[in-house]
């Protein structure tokens, strides 16, 4: 009996030591856990103070850089103005002595009153280029839709464009449909005369085609003006800049051609401005076709798109897509775009309104152009963000800027650039819209 206590015992012992024991590493296992966990919040609490201290950076340098931009837009649209006043002089009178001196029958002076008058108009053009890209920029570029017939139109650009086309030994040929288009003739001219010009430019002995046929697109009439060439074409690379302002090709684009670089960007703010479209696609050695699609009616794109955000919201409750844009062309622009996906769209026309209606309707996803006055989408980023009710909705930027790596630090969850591709587009907020 005796015996059977003290194996018991001993038992016990052994129990209560190894319980001790386990205790003990427990204890010292704790101890440990805390000192790392103690590292990890200290270096935790220091990567917060670098974070915040790298955005109030980016903060900073963002707006530093849109007060730059809106410098360098006002500066320019002056200088353009006092550079064109003496220059319109420069051009009167080499024209007024030139038509003197071929009257007296001196054709030298003629000859060299002439290269004045047409590198002055070269100029001309070039500054006409930056004043219409800093008025663009500025928001103080305005629509006028007129009736215009389109074989008419056509026309004139060939004409204006032809002796650069047979500067270079080129041939052209030119298919352009019967008919009227309602937008503004001005900035269709000049987007038709980029485009021709270009082809003209960067083809040498080869064929360009400029075809205008009705075409429908998204349930909308219109008409696609097509441009091609069999010139040196672009690569991928190439043309993922090519509607930036001052950019082209590569450096030697410019000293083998000339240039600002801002006709393609104008082209396509234009074309936006008359609630169309500009596309392209090119291959390297092979050539070039740029197409831009404007409605038949500029006027009926425009009419009537009213904000029924309210009937929206009742409607289809928190499954809508926001867009937030200070161009009033886009808000059509995005309803042919998404037109056939069926989702109920919110659109608001600057920052302060776009989150009034976040708050109001909780959208599921936002929309986002950065450029915009008095509240850019930079500030309507930070303030979505910083707020508990709000942080959580996904906010694609589409922009013209080249700013994907600051988008993604602010909290943005996609960043597309403009033009935007549709099929890209949609997919995007396929992603998004069925969370």
């Amino acid at each position: 009996m005796s015996t059977n206590i003290d194996v018991l015992r001993r038992q016990l012992e052994r129990e209560r030591a190894a319980r001790k024991e386990a205790e003990k590493i427990t204890e010292q296992k704790t101890r440990e856990i805390y000192y790392i966990n103690q590292e990890l919040r200290k270096i935790n609490d220091h990567l917060e103070e670098m974070v915040a201290d790298r955005t109030a950076d980016l903060e900073k340098a963002h707006d530093e850089a849109i007060r730059a931009s809106q410098i360098k837009s006002q500066f320019l649209a002056n200088m353009s103005h006092e550079l064109r006043t003496p220059l319109n002089a420069i051009i009167g009178y080499s024209e007024m002595l030139m038509e003197e001196a071929e009257l007296s029958g001196d054709n030298a002076t003629a000859d060299d009153l002439g290269k004045i008058r047409k590198s002055g108009h070269h100029l001309l053009d070039l500054i006409n280029d930056i004043l219409d890209i800093s008025k663009i920029e500025a928001g103080k570029m305005d629509v006028f839709s007129e009736e215009c017939d389109l074989r008419m139109l056509c026309s004139h650009v060939v004409n204006t464009v032809m002796p650069l086309i047979e500067t270079n030994g080129n041939t052209i040929d030119v298919v352009c449909e019967n008919g009227q288009i309602i937008t503004d003739e001005t900035k269709l001219r000049q987007i038709l005369m980029n485009l021709l010009s270009n082809a003209a430019k960067f083809t040498y002995q080869g064929q360009i085609t400029f075809h205008v046929q009705e075409e429908i697109r998204n349930g909308h009439l219109g008409y696609a003006f097509r441009v091609s060439d069999t010139g040196i074409g672009m690569t991928p690379e190439q043309m993922e800049q090519l509607f930036q302002p001052f950019t082209q090709a590569d450096s030697s684009t410019t000293r083998n051609y000339g240039g600002t670089g801002l006709g393609l960007a104008i082209s396509l703010r234009f074309s936006e401005m008359l609630a169309g479209t500009l596309e392209m696609k090119s291959v390297w050695g092979e050539g070039s076709e740029f197409t831009c699609w404007l409605p038949q009616n500029l006027a009926s794109e425009t009419k009537g798109f009213s904000h029924q955000n309210t009937d929206l919201a009742a409607d289809y409750g928190m499954d809508t897509i926001l867009i937030i844009d200070d161009e009033p062309d886009n808000e059509s622009f995005m309803r042919r775009l998404l037109a056939k996906e069926a989702w109920p769209l919110l659109f608001a026309s600057n920052g302060p309104e776009g989150l009034r209606v976040v708050e109001k309707f909780s959208p599921k996803v936002i929309c986002l152009d950065i450029l915009m006055p008095n509240m850019d989408g930079w500030g309507v980023l930070a303030a979505l963000k910083n707020d508990p009710k709000t942080k959580h909705i996904p906010v694609i930027i589409l922009s013209f800027t080249n700013d994907k790596q600051l988008a993604f630090t602010r909290g943005a969850s996609e960043f597309l650039t403009k033009p935007v591709q549709r099929e890209r587009l949609i997919e995007v907020l396929h992603t998004y819209m069925h969370i």
